[in-house]
């Protein structure tokens, strides 16, 4: 099992995203998301092993100290193989703006006061926001899978509404905080 922090979408998003998850996975392409009981978000930090107990204390905070963040969805893009241990991970982004990053990185800062280190994938410097929209895809269906999510209404102004911490796959949400409104 594998943990993950994840800042998740407003309704509207939420809704968006799921149905782009239905299509691929009615299209036959691609139905992992759906599968692992995910819910859309981008990942601030993931975990082989970590103090539950520590993690929830930052997330606590820094959902506390954070009013929803402004993103716009603008990128469907895929990890070449090997990267981040995703094959067939094809995504969206949202465009990367200093805000977004700030966020990340102050969440980081309170996981270091904490002596905890996310995968070196998640830190800053290295982190690559995204939402997952497909995993394991076979090679041949990438393409299909980018072209399907180029076709879909998800590329708009979006809000992360908060954070919560999950186990995974399958996903098991363990705990949530609202970011302050």
């Amino acid at each position: 099992m594998g943990y993950a922090v994840e800042m998740n979408f407003d309704a509207e998003t939420d809704s968006r995203i799921r149905e782009l998850w239905r299509r691929l996975a009615d299209a036959g392409l691609n139905s992992a998301m759906l599968d692992n009981s995910a819910n859309p978000h981008i990942s601030l930090a993931v975990f082989d092993e970590v103090d539950l107990d520590l993690v929830r204390l930052a997330m606590a905070d820094f959902a506390h100290r954070v009013t929803p963040i402004s993103v716009r969805l603008a990128v469907v893009g895929t990890f070449p193989p090997g990267v981040k241990g995703d094959e067939g991970a094809v995504f969206l982004a949202p465009t990367v703006s200093a805000h977004l990053l700030s966020h990340h990185d102050r969440f980081h800062r309170m996981l270091y006061a904490l002596s905890i280190r996310a995968d070196d994938y998640y830190l800053p410097g290295n982190w690559v926001p995204h939402s997952t929209v497909a995993l394991d895809a076979p090679p041949d269906k990438v393409a299909e899978i980018i072209a399907l999510c180029r076709q879909s209404d998800v590329f708009h102004d979006a809000q992360l509404v908060d954070v919560s911490l999950v186990e995974f796959r399958p996903v098991r949400e363990l705990y949530r905080y609202p970011f302050e409104e």
